[in-house]
Parts: C-alpha cells; structure tokens; sequence
C-alpha cells in the first residue's frame, strides 16, 4: 500500500473533521472482533438477489443468529430452507471480508494486536480451506463461483480480503503470510483468470480489477497481466467500455458508479505505481458525468437495471476519492450537498484515505452542482439529453446505444419530475430473483415510450437528431430506427439469448421520432412512428401517481391488453375509454399536485388505463395507453401541465389541444386556455430535423386571422 496513502489516513484519523468517519470506522472494527462465524470446509454460498421477498421484493432480515430463518420486514413472513440458507452464507462471507478491511484499516491507524489477530484470523482461516472449495453455481449469465455462487461475488470479495492483505504489511510471520498467498490469494487469483469474463462488462471490471489487484500483490507477473492485458483485460476494459463524455455503456448511472467503485479499488492498491490509473483520463471523466444528472431532490434518475430513489448520498464515498485526487471544487460541493441530506453521514473508509476538508458550502461553490442539476444537458454519444424549464420541470429523454444484457429495450423513453416531484419517471427495475424484475420492468411497455404489435423493441442504438433553445422555450429531437441491426458495441459484448423477448419482425423497417418541448408553463410531447405495413402502435406513459375523475370521461372495464406480450397479471384494473379518442387525463401526484394530460392521436385510437407494478413492487403506478391499431405510421401529440388545487375539484375551464394538418408532414398545435391561449407550427418533413415556431393562437391553417 502506497505510504502517502497511509500518511493520509493517518493524518485525517487525528482530524476532528472526520470524527465521524474514525466513529464509524472503530465500530466496525469493533464488530469484526465480535464476530464468531466458524469458517469450515463446506462453505457454499448462493446468489443474494434470491433473499428477497417473493410477494413485496423486499430484502430479507440478516441475522448473525438465525442462519435458517428469514424474515421479510414488510409482510413478516419468514422463509427457511434454500436458497435462503446459502444466500444467509454469502451475505455472512461478505460481511467477514468487510471486517477484516475495517479491522485491518483501524489497526494501520493505530496498531491494536486484538485488531491485527480478528483480520488474520478470518484470511488464514480461509486460506486452510479456500482451494477446497467446490465450484458451484447457475446463476444466470454469470460465471461460477468457488466460496460464492458466481465469479462477480468472488471478485468482490477478495477485493476486501487483498485490501486487508496488504494493509497488516508488518503483522505477518513469513509462516503466516505464506499461508495467506498460497492457501487464499493465489488459488483465487487462478480460479479468477480461469472464469474472467470475454467481453466488456461491469462484471469484468470488478473481475479484472481484483486479478490486477492480486498480481500486483503476489508480485505475479502473469496474474497482473492476464488481469490487466489483452482483449477484455482492464485497459480494454476502460477503452471500449466507456464513451468519450464519460459514461459507462450500460446507461445507467448506478452501473457507472459499480464499474467506477471497482477502478478505484484497483487504483488504490496500484497508487505510486507503473500501473496507477489516476492519471487517466477516462477516470476523471466518469466522476463528471453523473453531476449533470443530480436532480433537485438529491435522487439519480433510474434507467435500465438501476434501483429506484438513488440518493447521492450513496455516492458521497466516491466522490471523497474525487476530491482528495483532482480537487475540483464541484465536487466538494457535490460532497457538501450529499452530507446535507438527512442521515448521511461522512463516515466511509475513503473519507479517511482521500478526504480533504470541507470548507462551509459557500467555499466550495454551493452553486455549482446546483447549475449543474437545473441546466439543459446534450449527450449525443451516451445517448441521454435533459430539458430544464424554468417552471422546474426535468424532462429526460432516452436515445441511447443499447446497453446489453441490464438494458430495457427502451430507445426514445421519456422521464419527467417537476422539481422534485416525480410525474412520470423510469422505475428502473428491483432485485433480479423477485419476480417483477423479469416479468415487468425488463420490457419496453413499463416505460414511457411506444411499442409494436405490443411486443418489445429489439436492440438499436437512439440518436440525437436536434436541441434548440430559443427565446420562447426549448425542445430537443430524437429518433431510432429498426432498418438494420447494428449498434454501437455488437463487437464487445455477448448477450445470452435467452433474454431477447423483443420481436424482430414487429419492428423490422420502422422508425421513430420524438420530440420533446418546454414552452409557457407547457411540456409538450410529440411522437411519430411510421411503419412498412400495418402495425398496432401503442404509445404508453405510467404515471407516479392515482387517477383522477376527468369530466365527459367514459370508461368500461376490460379483458383486453393494449400490449400483446405482456403477462395479464401485471396489469390490474384495466378499463377501455367508451368513447374512443378521449383528449383529458388527469392524475394526483403524490404529493396533491395535478398532471393534467391532453392528448390527440391523427389514426382512429384506443385509450386504455391500468394499474401497473411501480418501483418497490409494492406500490402501483397508473399506466395510460393510447394505441392506434394497424395503422403504417401515427403521430402523437401530448400536452402536460400540472398545478396545484384544493381537494373539492377542479377547475372548471379545462384546457383543450387542436391539432391540424396544415400540409403533408406540417402540423399546427394549438393549446386553448381561458388566460395564455398559445399554438406551434411543427414541420416534420426533414430526416435532418424537425422545425417549430410558436405562431398567433389566432393564425388559422391557411395563415389568415381566425374571425
């Protein structure tokens, strides 16, 4: 371990300005000691996305005590026997491989042979029965595992357990330490390099970084070159697997951090040597990119296999590497903004090694990161933009590259909060073994975006088509389309098959376009899809929130599903609107705003509602569908605006949207209100880009006044 490193943990533990963290760190230390987990000769340890809850997704209730009872603290129902038992072992394994970092950590602070003896304990322990270790594991689309039930918890880890390694440099007997690297280090670094996976992933990340790691270690040249070099090694890793403006391909930003975390667990282990990574570019790019994508709650937006309601809380400890190593003051003021949220505290491991002092938050430019959430972002190469109104209104669009096996299949989504208040959001997804996560969240008809014939969209890379900012609002253009089957990183990754639910002749010779526009209070939402021959056409928007009673509004109840691939069950409640067309949607948001909806379709359509799983699956969101059955090509227009009123109704001028065509591919859009009538004229003519001017609400379709 590089000795400016500990000279720094050193330093920070004697600072009063990481008491907290020095707290945080002797009661973890303190809990190592207590531990009292045998480690034997037949440890077997399962997937720990099976501990959850079948019924609610919630994760199971942990207990040293009770290795054969587990409880859900939602439902409180307790389950036994497998997986849970196994899943209990690995959860128990990664928690001893954390104890010994922490025990390890404290006693390189200030040396405690209690200390010294529980980390060692735990390693030479492993070490008299870790190469005995059966291989076992089927998880899906994971390499197996020896102590764990697949390569990626392998790799996590012994990450700890190295890091543990290398700081009790000192404590060992030459007896000792050999024991360690020949019992422990060495057969998994062989059991690591024998399973590392063949293309670009977050998983060979991890992998890689810890086979580096260990060779690094064993002073093993060809364990670090086989962890670092050639085709899907660590360097290929960083090359191919993260875009130029810093994301990491799998387009999410909690895949972004998992990849990050594990390259700066290497970088640590590899500081001050030929191999230090901070120098790299691609590193420091990868910390900027998620600060653009704050949002004014202190949440990350959810894409692809991301969990729900991300607080940058949880990435506090990264960007305390962040600051220690570059310095660039937004993120101190990332750091002072997360340590401002309730319960977040500084007391991670990397506030110790890398934390510098946080000064008050005008110091570090309080203003920054705040500039950063509340401004317009275009990412024409990871695929993500953002609109921000000045209303307070986050409208994310989803053109990204396909992601592979964590992707969504959703090209063209859309998210929007209004401030803080989520409208209509990407749920992400949950834990992979409760069964929503396969079964809803993984299509494309739990996202806002269209769809055809009902089936998923097959995987395509999204682009930017335009972003204008004007003086009268902003809008931005985006399009996909299924004419061939390339994308972006076809020639570095390997998806399984078994999860390619998408329907290549549903979509094969069609495209879309959408648009996304912010005007006088006003988000309006224009999608085109045109097809080679006759297809259902569905356009879907879930909403954070209940219904509302709509006035002139008939619906009826159904057996019908507006998304013919969709298992029945996820849809709760599904009514058909009587009468047809139907231009008013009202919802309440969850904290008693109103989303007013008005939409218009140019082919004969159906309307449909549902209640549909959010995000915990415990929850419900209310899914609208407008779909024009068989058509060749539709064009959707939505027009959002939410306000806040009192409980007893609404208000009785309900706002009402016009479309008409003006010409073959030019469209006026007109929004009668009783106090700011307003109306665009959309040409959409152009493969090169749609124009929009907001003209006279008055102007009629020839260009004559309306009288």
């Amino acid at each position: 371990m590089n000795e400016r490193r500990l000279s720094k943990l050193r330093e920070n533990a004697a600072n009063p300005a990481f008491a907290s963290a020095m707290e945080a760190l002797r009661r973890e230390a303190e809990a190592a000691k207590a531990i009292r987990y045998e480690i034997g000769p037949r440890e077997r340890g399962q997937w720990a996305h099976y501990y959850y809850c079948p019924k609610d997704g919630a994760a199971l209730v942990f207990e040293w005590e009770l290795p054969t009872r587990h409880r859900c603290p939602e439902c409180g129902e307790v389950y036994a026997g497998e997986p849970y038992d196994s899943c209990w072992t690995t959860i128990a394994h990664n928690r001893i491989g954390r104890a010994a970092f922490h025990a390890s950590l404290l006693n390189a602070v200030r040396p405690d042979p209690g200390l010294a003896a529980a980390a060692k304990g735990f390693l030479l322990a492993y070490s008299a029965y870790y190469a005995g270790y059966e291989i076992h594991g089927d998880i899906p689309y994971n390499g197996p595992g020896k102590l764990f039930a697949q390569t990626l918890d392998e790799a996590h880890w012994i990450q700890d357990v190295a890091a543990a390694y290398a700081f009790l440099r000192g404590e060992w007997s030459d007896e000792e330490e050999e024991r360690v690297r020949r019992g422990l280090l060495e057969p998994c670094a062989r059991f690591l390099v024998a399973h590392k996976e063949k293309q670009i992933h977050n998983h060979a990340v991890l992998i890689t970084s810890a086979i580096s790691a260990l060779g690094l270690l064993l002073g093993d040249e060809g364990v670090r070159t086989a962890g670092m070099d050639g085709e899907f090694g660590l360097r290929d890793q960083v090359r191919r697997g993260i875009f130029s403006d810093g994301l990491w391909y799998e387009g999410n930003i909690q895949y972004h951090a998992y990849a990050l975390h594990a390259l700066t667990a290497f970088a640590l282990v590899a500081e001050g040597t030929h191999w230090d990574l901070w120098t790299d570019p691609s590193l420091k790019a990868m910390f900027d990119y998620p600060l653009d994508w704050v949002q004014p709650d202190g949440t990350m937006p959810s894409f692809n296999d991301a969990g729900p309601n991300d607080s940058i809380g949880k990435y506090a400890s990264l960007y305390e590497v962040a600051y220690g190593v570059y310095g660039d003051g937004i993120y101190g003021s990332f750091l002072n903004a997360a340590y401002g949220l309730p319960s977040v505290r500084r007391d991670s491991a990397n506030a110790l090694l890398f934390g510098r002092e946080l000064g008050a938050a005008e110091e570090n430019g309080p203003d920054a990161l705040l500039e950063a959430c509340c401004r317009p972002v275009v990412r024409p190469e990871s695929g993500l933009s953002k609109l921000a109104g000045r209303e307070g209104w986050q409208v994310t669009v989803k053109h990204s590259k396909y992601g592979g096996e964590h992707d969504h299949l959703d090209r063209l989504g859309l998210s929007v909060c209004l401030g803080s208040v989520p409208l209509f959001v990407d749920p992400g997804t949950t834990a992979y073994g409760v069964p929503a996560h396969y079964g809803w969240f993984k299509h494309t008809f739990s996202h806002n975006t269209a769809t055809l014939n009902g089936a998923d969209q097959p995987p395509r890379d999204g682009r930017l088509v335009r972003f204008e900012e004007t003086d009268w609002g902003a809008w931005i253009e985006t399009a996909v389309d299924w004419r061939g089957d390339d994308y972006a990183v076809r020639d570095r990754i390997y998806p399984p098959p078994e999860p390619a639910s998408w329907d290549d002749r549903a979509y094969f010779g069609a495209s879309f376009r959408r648009i996304a526009l912010l005007a006088d209070g006003w988000l309006i939402d224009l999608f085109r899809a045109d097809t080679p021959e006759p297809r259902d056409i569905a356009l879907a928007c879930h909403f954070s929130g209940e219904e509302a009673p709509s006035a002139g509004e008939e619906w009826a109840e159904t057996d019908e599903t507006p998304f013919a691939a969709a298992d029945p069950r996820w849809l709760r409640g599904t009514r058909k609107l009587a009468s047809g067309a139907g231009g008013t949607f009202v919802c309440r948001m969850r904290d008693g705003s109103l989303l007013r909806q008005l939409s218009w379709c140019s082919e004969p359509s159906d309307v449909y509602t549902a209640r549909t799983p959010d995000n915990p699956p415990t929850r419900e969101r209310t899914t609208w569908v407008r779909r024009a059955p068989g058509s060749r090509g539709a064009l959707f227009v939505q027009a959002y605006a939410a306000t806040r009123e009192s409980d007893c109704g609404y208000a009785p001028a309900m706002p009402t949207l016009e479309v008409s065509n003006v010409s073959d591919g030019t469209w006026k859009i007109a929004l009668r209100t009783a106090s700011a009538p307003t109306a665009f004229l959309l040409d959409w003519r152009k493969e090169t880009g749609a124009s929009i001017e907001k003209i006279d609400y008055g102007v009629d379709n020839e260009g004559g006044e309306r009288r």
